[in-house]
């Protein structure tokens, strides 16, 4: 996977020469690993984040040209293996050094490589890496500059929600004890380990009940094979070391082996413990609430791209044809960045539906207030029915923030647009459309109620629509929409990318928290 990825990464830096474009992909790719199901997230998150940086400090320093992307490649190729010699030593402590040093000699010695020494066979992996990097490098870099000249347009597929877990009110102070408690835990046994062998063992094994009664997932730990495979093997090898070859005796290989069984199994037990809290609905809900917008919409357009990535393949027959396959792949860059540009800029409209009544404009209402207390600047306009009697009379607009208001309509006759029963003042609607028109650059929200009949047909909040429409650098757009024009609207905009939370279906507390918490408002 390292290989594919410093491909594709020197491939798109040699065609777009953006700074800061590979450590940017290495913290989405870190993110969508960290959002997706698995219990292992540390370690991949560290492996991916390490290969970009690595790579990007390279062409940082040399420049984008062959030899930046040639030791970047070389030295994110290389990243991997260092990463999982640094996690032997932390999970199974420093004796695996000893232990793998012994076996090496032990190995040379055997096939009578005299001159060999173990520090050699170290060198022959790195080479390895290198050689994949410098292939990876050179191919990325010699396609980033192709152009084909080929368009490709795949089927494309929508975004797979599920990737997400669903939402809850985000309160991880109880995920913070959690973690740091099962953190301290983990420490103190190591030192038990150390200490008494005897004693942590049990300790263990009750800190393994443990997890497996408040920790189901940690079961998955248990029953995969490969997990005791390593185990058993490392651990043999250990106090075969120990106690021969090193000289120790036997004793001192079984506590040896007893010191790194004991220790492999706190700690991935512990690791993934933390794990599991750290991906529960309340934590993940309340990360994507902290991401700022454009890291959020760019961890969107990523999970997008894997179902199209897919599509866009041919299966086992692609893999048949990987050069052609990749350079397909690499084709498409321009084709997925204007389409996700797009989504992005559309990705910023939320729509407010449901039927009359469902609480539209009191939704909107609280919502303004909830950004506001988080110093977001809004601007807007909500409307509120007038009353007389029990008796429906009109329409009052009360303009974001001076809470100025206006009256928008009457069954008073008079000189403004009649729709239904109502009489519009079309001199409200010129007034405090100006006003929005002017804070659709300085602000961070803008909310607009009761979208309906009128804007369909261009009157009402309709240039303020088509300013919207216009923009590229939209803040955050959330509109309240008659139900029965609401797939228009959505057309209007154009309907890719933006959501819509129909009240009829959600109530309004759930859809609230769900704005609040949605990726388009970062």
């Amino acid at each position: 996977m390292g290989f594919f990825a410093v491909f594709f990464l020197v491939a798109a830096s040699v065609k777009w020469k953006v700074r800061g474009l590979v450590w940017r992909a290495g913290v989405i790719c870190a993110l969508m690993k960290f959002f997706s199901p698995g219990v292992a997230v540390f370690g991949p998150m560290i492996g991916i984040m390490s290969e970009a940086l690595a790579l990007e400090l390279a062409i940082s320093i040399f420049g984008f040209n062959l030899s930046g992307f040639l030791i970047g490649g070389i030295l994110a190729e290389s990243t991997p293996l260092i990463q999982k010699i640094i996690n032997y030593i932390i999970v199974y402590g420093w004796n695996i050094v000893i232990v793998l040093d012994k076996s090496a000699e032990v190995i040379i010695k055997t096939f009578g490589a005299n001159g060999i020494k173990p520090a050699h066979l170290l060198m022959i992996l790195f080479s390895v890496n290198i050689v994949l990097g410098i292939i990876a490098s050179v191919s990325g870099y010699i396609s980033g500059r192709k152009n084909t000249g080929r368009n490709f347009l795949p089927e494309f597929k929508q975004t797979d929600d599920t990737l997400y877990p669903e939402f809850v009110k985000a309160n991880p102070k109880t995920i913070i004890v959690s973690v740091l408690l099962n953190t301290a835990v983990t420490v103190i046994l190591l030192f038990f380990i150390k200490g008494n062998i005897f004693t942590a063992g049990i300790l263990i094994v009750l800190f393994v009940i443990y997890s497996l009664f408040r920790y189901r997932n940690t079961a998955r730990i248990f029953k995969n094979y490969k997990f005791w495979l390593q185990l058993v093997f490392f651990t043999s090898l250990s106090g075969l070391v120990f106690a021969y070859f090193s000289g120790f005796g036997l004793s001192k290989g079984i506590e040896t082996g007893m010191e790194m069984l004991e220790r492999v199994i706190l700690l991935t037990v512990g690791f993934a413990i933390i794990s599991i809290e750290l991906r529960k609905p309340e934590s993940v809900n309340f990360i994507r609430s902290k991401l700022n917008r454009n890291l959020s919409l760019g961890l969107n357009s990523a999970f997008s791209a894997v179902p199209e990535i897919i599509s866009s393949s041919k299966g086992i027959f692609s893999l048949m044809r990987p050069a052609v396959f990749i350079e397909e792949l690499t084709s498409m860059m321009d084709y997925w960045y204007e389409k996700f540009r797009v989504e992005i800029r559309n990705g910023k409209i939320v729509i407010v539906t449901g039927r009359q009544g469902a609480g539209k404009s009191a939704l909107l209402k609280k919502l303004s207030e909830e950004y506001a207390n988080t110093g977001k600047k809004v601007s807007g306009i909500i409307s509120f029915a007038v009353f007389e009697n029990g008796e429906r009379t009109g329409y009052d607009a009360v303009e974001i923030p001076s809470m100025e208001k206006y009256h928008l309509c009457g069954i008073e006759e008079t000189s403004g647009t009649k729709l239904g029963r109502y009489y519009f003042d079309d001199s409200v609607f010129e007034k405090i459309n100006a006003k929005m028109e002017d804070s659709l650059g300085s602000s961070d929200v803008i909310i607009a109620d009761e979208i309906g009949i009128l804007e369909t047909n261009k009157k009402g909040w309709y240039p303020l629509m088509e300013k919207i429409k216009s923009r590229a650098d939209l803040p955050l757009v959330v509109l309240s929409v008659r139900k029965n024009i609401t797939e228009e609207i959505k057309s209007y905009f154009g309907s890719e990318g933006i959501t819509v939370y129909d009240l009829d279906t959600i109530n309004p507390g759930e859809a609230l928290e769900k704005i609040l918490s949605n990726s388009v408002n970062g």
